[in-house]
This record gives C-alpha cells, sequence and structure tokens, in this order.
C-alpha cells in the first residue's frame, strides 16, 4: 500500500514538471522574442544613448597605486609583541580610510572625485562619507577607493574616477599626501613605543650583564639573551638615526578603462532579467487562461471582489 501511495506521488510530481514544461514551449515564442526585444532596447539605451547625448557617457577609470612597505626589523617587532602594542601597517593603511575628518581635510586641497562643497558647508561632511564610505555588502561595487592587503610588503590602492575629472596630478597628490599624513601618524606612535621598549630593553641588557660578572662565567642561556638584547638596542639606535618610510608610492599608476565591462555586464544582467520576467508571464497568462475557463473559481474570485468592497 505504501508503495502505491510513492508511485502515484511521483507520477503526479513528474506530471507537473510536464505541465510546467509545456507551459514554457506553449509560450516560446513570447518568451524568446519578448526577451530579445527588452534586451535589444536596453543595448541601444546603454550603448547608443551615450552617441548621441555625451552627457550620459560616464566613462570610469580604474587607477591602481602599488604600494611598498617597510616594517621594524625582527628584534624590534618582537620586543613590540610583548609590550602588547599594536603597529599594525595594515590595520594603520585601512583605518586612514576610515579617518573621514583626515580624509576632508586632504579633500579640500584635491577633489579628485569631481565632488565638492564650499568647506564650510555642512553638506561637506557627508559628501565625505559617501566618497569613501561604503556599506560592507556593496564593497568593491560602489566605492571609490579599495585598499587591498598587504602581502610580501606591497599593498595595492585602487581608484575609481570619473574620466572628465582624472587629472594624474591631483590624484597622485591626494594619495601621496595621505601616505605623508598617515607614515608621520604612524611613526609618531612608533616611536612612543620605541621609548619605552628601549629602557625596557637597556634594563634588561644591565641585569643579565651584571648577573653574567657575579658569576665570572657566561652559561650559553645568558650568551643568547645578552646578544639579543644588545642586537635589539643596536637596531632601535639605526632606527633612531634612520626613520623608516612605512609606505611609499613604488611606481606610477596602472590606469585601465572601466566603461565597456561595466556596460557588458548591465546588458547581460538585463538580458536574463527579461528572460526571467516573460517566464512569469507565462505563468501568469496560463493562470488567468485556467481561472476564467472554471465557472466555479470565477464565481469564487467574483464574490470575493464584491466582498472587499
Amino acid at each position: 500500500m505504501e508503495n502505491k501511495v510513492t508511485s502515484y506521488n511521483n507520477d503526479n510530481y513528474e506530471n507537473d514538471l510536464v505541465d510546467w514544461f509545456a507551459i514554457l514551449l506553449r509560450n516560446r515564442k513570447l518568451i524568446i522574442i519578448g526577451t530579445f526585444v527588452l534586451t535589444f532596447l536596453a543595448g541601444l539605451y546603454i550603448f547608443i544613448r551615450p552617441l548621441i547625448s555625451p552627457k550620459y557617457d560616464k566613462k570610469v577609470l580604474s587607477v591602481t597605486y602599488v604600494i611598498k612597505t617597510q616594517g621594524f626589523p625582527s628584534t624590534i617587532n618582537y620586543g613590540l609583541t610583548r609590550l602588547a602594542a599594536n603597529l599594525s601597517l595594515n590595520d594603520e593603511l585601512a583605518n586612514s580610510f576610515d579617518d573621514y575628518p583626515l580624509l576632508a581635510k586632504e579633500y579640500k586641497k584635491y577633489p579628485v572625485f569631481g565632488e565638492n562643497y564650499p568647506e564650510d558647508s555642512l553638506e561637506y561632511n557627508d559628501m565625505i562619507v559617501k566618497i569613501f564610505g561604503y556599506r560592507k555588502e556593496d564593497a568593491h561595487r560602489n566605492e571609490k577607493i579599495h585598499l587591498g592587503k598587504i602581502e610580501s610588503g606591497i599593498c595595492r590602492i585602487n581608484c575609481r574616477i570619473p574620466e572628465e575629472n582624472y587629472e594624474t596630478h591631483i590624484l597622485d597628490s591626494f594619495i601621496s599626501e595621505h601616505l605623508t599624513a598617515i607614515n608621520k601618524r604612524f611613526q609618531q606612535r612608533a616611536e612612543e613605543y620605541l621609548v619605552i621598549l628601549e629602557n625596557k630593553t637597556l634594563e634588561s641588557y644591565k641585569e643579565i650583564k651584571n648577573a653574567n660578572s657575579s658569576y665570572n662565567t657566561t652559561t650559553i642561556g645568558r650568551a643568547d639573551t645578552e646578544q639579543s638584547l644588545r642586537e635589539t638596542l643596536q637596531d632601535i639606535q639605526f632606527y633612531k638615526e634612520n626613520p623608516v618610510t612605512f609606505y611609499e608610492i613604488q611606481e606610477d599608476p596602472f590606469v585601465i578603462p572601466e566603461e565597456s565591462k561595466s556596460k557588458l555586464k548591465s546588458l547581460i544582467r538585463f538580458f536574463f532579467g527579461s528572460f526571467a520576467l516573460f517566464i512569469c508571464l507565462a505563468f501568469v497568462k496560463y493562470l488567468i487562461s485556467k481561472i476564467k475557463n472554471n465557472k466555479e473559481i470565477m464565481k469564487k474570485i467574483t464574490l470575493a471582489w464584491n466582498e472587499g468592497k
């Protein structure tokens, strides 16, 4: 008995699939012609309209800067880690593009994205958030600046600039000044920690040295510790005499037009959207015809309509 019920259910399921497929075949002209007509009109809108009216031809350039990063020697990094010093090059760079007051200050000098207001305007901060801020789900799509992660000492900053507003020297100056600002800020924080590290290292070094003198011998462990502390002090002294440039533009930016790629993507999305729309219309058309041919269903719908008045 159970096998018969299962077989009956499977047959019904297969019949439903056949019915749905038959609906699509019956309305194939509507689906195919409708999809291609709408896609053709969308293609005219996307590709031809900008040729007729240049103001609609919004070309976007993808400008990528390669940034070389340089950190501290391993001896200093080890000491800073033990101090629980938060000196991450990656975090500092990422946070700098969330620092809207800093960005606003630089953007007033170099309005590279073609949007500007008077400096005293109440809308200025909103504009900065609009340009540099973005919702996480929209990342890599609407953001004006995308920051890559630091890998092997290299980081890439990608800027999406309207072609009509793109001027190399202005964008270069904006990125360069931004890196200079965070270099200075990072250096100030690093120096504060290095003073603490140097004092603690020097204190430990003296203790080890005095202990070695008291015993008139040096064990392997003490000798290794003394040597590592001496190297740390030497590296700190070298840094103080030769400050590190933590972020530096390595080469000229790469400039790639994004216009054709984005237009083609829009057309493809519109094609699949139109295809889905006409499939839905085919099922709606079938449903309406089925309702019209069923007097009992029509009576219920008419009654429900009248009750809703």
